[in-house]
């Protein structure tokens, strides 16, 4: 089984998300601070999940985790965690990592679930709680998660 690295874990990651890795056959496991990245054996990893919360075990935001994660392996596939809609989203997803040197393409579940494909060294995946929570979506959530991540 591959992990998936909780790599700015929230309260919503680790008690909701948990379910949808685990039913996809990953492990779920959390990074506390951003120096343990450097420990990972990322062709063990199929991707990394990234909360947008405010508050996380670790100190660094989103964007400085992403791109720590991207300097280690360029190709892993990162999801952005978040309980903000979408469209209220995808102007500060930009503009973070811009900001950290990092040019990438967001994509909600419902936009990326009529795409052929993501490609993961420039795309990110959005994923909301509702995306998870919903009965209707979950099946969708969890066939786009699958598709991405490796």
């Amino acid at each position: 089984m591959k992990k998936v690295l909780l790599a700015r874990p929230s309260l919503f990651i680790v008690n909701d998300m948990r379910h949808l890795l685990i039913d996809s056959s990953y492990v779920p496991t959390p990074i506390k601070h951003l120096n343990e990245l450097q420990l990972q054996d990322f062709s063990k990893v199929g991707g990394a999940v990234i909360s947008t919360a405010l508050s996380s075990e670790v100190a660094e935001d989103y964007a400085q985790v992403a791109k720590a994660i991207k300097d280690i392996d360029i190709s892993t596939p990162i999801m952005m965690a978040t309980l903000v809609p979408f469209e209220h989203l995808i102007k500060a997803l930009t503009i973070k990592f811009s900001t950290n040197g990092m040019n990438m393409n967001f994509y909600s579940i419902q936009i990326a679930s009529r795409k052929l494909s993501l490609n993961p060294t420039t795309d990110v995946l959005v994923i909301h709680k509702d995306d998870i929570t919903s009965q209707e979506m979950y099946a969708i959530t969890k066939k786009t998660f699958n598709n991405f991540f490796r």
